[in-house]
């Protein structure tokens, strides 16, 4: 005998192999960002299109298997990223549930960002992780000038404090010996 599943209006038996229902997956992305600039990147899933808001910004769309939870996971070695809600979520039936990020390019270019969504099935008494599938977004990173003179200052100031008081000193025994009038 198994245990009965329900997500909005659908039940089913969970049976080995058995397919979960479909919703959809949007993923917010802006398409260019900017080196040291912090943006809010998001996604959702929701059983139904008519609970997500076509006013959003843009966004990639898929449809999905659904499992009453569900874990996202935003993956990009170019970019600094930090998780502003819970990796794994239950879904909600009436309404889309929500992941948020914040994310800063480390570096110039051409870069991807992934999300990872993962399935977390029990079924028969067991627990299990079943990676789905993995949405890939390019995104062109812009240099910021104001955010690379600042870093070089704030990375090089002891070094230029050192250049200037040793040129200071050099230019001041110079004229001190007589080298310089």
């Amino acid at each position: 005998k198994h245990d009965k599943l329900s997500i909005g209006s659908f039940h089913r038996q969970p049976i080995l192999f058995d397919r979960p229902p479909q919703g959809y997956l949007r993923f917010y992305c802006p398409e260019s960002m900017v080196v040291g600039t912090k943006e809010k990147i998001g996604a959702s899933i929701s059983l139904s299109k008519a609970f997500f808001n076509d006013a959003d910004k843009a966004y990639l769309e898929e449809t999905i298997e659904i499992e009453k939870q569900m874990c996202l996971t935003l993956l990009g070695s170019d970019f600094e990223i930090e998780p502003r809600s819970s990796e794994t979520q239950v879904i909600r039936e009436s309404r889309p549930t929500i992941w948020t990020w914040d994310v800063k390019p480390k570096s110039s270019g051409m870069k991807f960002l992934n999300v990872r969504v993962t399935l977390k099935i029990n079924s028969h008494g067991s627990e299990g992780n079943y990676d789905i599938t993995t949405i890939a977004k390019t995104v062109f990173i812009y240099v910021d000038k104001e955010y690379y003179i600042k870093r070089f200052f704030q990375v090089n100031w002891q070094w230029l404090i050192n250049l200037f008081a040793g040129t200071g000193i050099f230019f001041s025994l110079m004229k001190l010996f007589g080298y310089m009038k």
